[in-house]
């Protein structure tokens, strides 16, 4: 794998006493392309603008999914990542519904570690800071035709970063707006899922709302996810959770609260 390094560092210029969540990006990029049916090894380079016009295949048909997880820093000074290996088979289900090669899994993993090894002082040593990661996959031919892509990016970007929420979340059932419907994409981590999420996000945070809780979208009437997480409510002693379905993302951290709750002995229903 061939890696490049920054000359010019901006570590210096990031306030790690008040951390925001996403909005300042380490110094490297790892980026790998599909281009002949297959993927090449990858590089990490310094992040950069994308060198591709704007014909580029995923800016009209929405063809590109991603995934989010986090890098944490160690008592020991060590790096740690949540279950990686989940992200990378949840990211080639979501690219196998886009019609988006398979990436291999060790691609993935490589690609993450090395990117992580070069942007090791990145990761913030503060409470509840993190260095969030973000895998994504996108169409990067360049043509205006209505069909798959040839061509094809993996990218990771990364962001030292503070708390989402620092505060408990109000959230506005919606019952206008539907996220997913039976048959679409709702499972999957597509990037027009969260787009096409935005305002009714708007709209809520206007009513002095964080997030919007979607229902299901025939009545509006059984909860589904949130805009950025999974839900689950404790009824008498059970942990009551939607059951998955092609509307909602299988979530990772949802995973492994109920396989906790199982080993712990605490009821679980999906449903």
């Amino acid at each position: 794998m061939k890696i490049i390094r920054t000359t010019q560092s901006r570590l210096s210029q990031v306030d790690f006493a008040n951390l925001g969540f996403g909005s300042g990006l380490a110094d490297h990029a790892f980026y790998a392309e599909f281009v002949n049916g297959s993927w090449d090894e990858g590089r990490v380079e310094p992040y950069g603008p994308l060198k591709q016009g704007l014909a580029l295949h995923a800016l009209h048909y929405g063809q590109a999914v991603f995934e989010g997880q986090k890098a944490y820093r160690q008592a020991d000074g060590g790096i740690a990542v949540f279950r990686p290996s989940e992200n990378a088979k949840r990211l080639n289900r979501s690219g196998s519904r886009m019609m988006i090669p398979e990436l291999p899994e060790d691609l993935f993993i490589s690609g993450l570690n090395a990117l992580i090894a070069v942007d090791q002082e990145w990761v913030p040593r503060g409470e509840n800071q993190t260095l969030y990661l973000r895998p994504f996959l996108f169409g990067s031919s360049e043509f205006i035709t209505a069909r798959p892509s040839e061509d094809y990016t993996f990218g990771i970007v990364t962001s030292p970063s503070g708390e989402l929420y620092t505060k408990p979340v109000r959230v506005k059932v919606e019952r206008q707006f539907t996220r997913a419907t039976s048959g679409g994409v709702g499972f999957a981590k597509a990037a027009g899922n969260y787009g096409g999420a935005f305002l009714a996000t708007r709209e809520a945070v206007k009513q002095g709302y964080q997030q919007v809780l979607w229902t299901d979208h025939h009545n509006h009437e059984y909860f589904e996810e949130a805009g950025t997480m999974n839900v689950a409510f404790v009824v008498r002693g059970t942990l009551i959770t939607p059951a998955l379905s092609d509307r909602i993302l299988a979530g990772i951290t949802r995973d492994s609260i109920l396989t906790l709750c199982r080993e712990w002995g605490i009821p679980v229903e999906e449903r």
